[in-house]
């Protein structure tokens, strides 16, 4: 729970909520489900000297499904799926809460690099789609093999809008990382993106 509240002349003129919930739920040892719903409220002044006061609600939405395999074969593997479904109203409005801040693939998300980086920018390296007014629908496939000297990373997510179903964006990525001594790797990254037709200036 967050909230946020402003005065003008010991009169409340702008106060913002944002109440959520969050669970998992393991199926078994390999499958495991989470949800998230959260609702936001924002009441406020729309102009100060005529008091003009208009108050908006809105709810976010997350769901996911995610499976870790270790196979023991001739060469042994993990496989990590994951499946999310994501939905932000156009009025959901969480002044204090950084829901949105991974909406876009970051810098190490679009281009190739051996330079270490932090193992915290991992979760936010490749971007969900995920904003206000957004639908998201989201497949991520991690493929480990030979004691993680090959990682296979693959990255598909589609956005349509909330409130007209129309169509945003589609992202495909494949990043493949071989190690073939302690001195050297090899990688690849194939990324697609797909934008709508769209005109300038509208």
């Amino acid at each position: 729970y967050t909230f946020r509240s402003g005065l003008i002349d010991n009169s409340i003129a702008d106060f913002n909520q944002v109440v959520a919930l969050d669970g998992k739920y393991d199926f078994n040892e390999n499958v495991t489900g989470k949800a998230e719903v959260a609702n936001s409220y924002r009441d406020r002044d729309q102009k100060t000297n005529e008091r003009l006061r208009a108050s908006t609600d809105g709810f976010a939405y997350k769901m996911v499904l995610e499976s870790h395999t270790a196979r023991k074969t001739k060469i042994p593997g993990l496989t990590d799926l994951e499946a999310s479904f994501t939905q932000m109203d156009v009025n959901f409005d969480p002044n204090l809460s950084t829901y949105v801040s991974t909406r876009d693939d970051t810098y190490w998300g679009k281009h190739l690099t051996f330079k270490e980086y932090s193992p915290d920018l991992e979760h936010f390296r490749i971007g969900d789609g995920v904003d206000v007014n957004r639908r998201v629908y989201r497949l991520r496939w991690k493929e480990t093999l030979n004691k993680g000297r090959i990682v296979n990373l693959a990255d598909l997510r589609h956005v349509r809008t909330t409130n007209e179903n129309a169509y945003k964006e589609s992202v495909i990525r494949d990043e493949l990382t071989v190690r073939v001594t302690g001195q050297l790797a090899l990688k690849g990254l194939f990324r697609w993106h797909h934008l709508p037709k769209s005109i300038g200036g509208i």
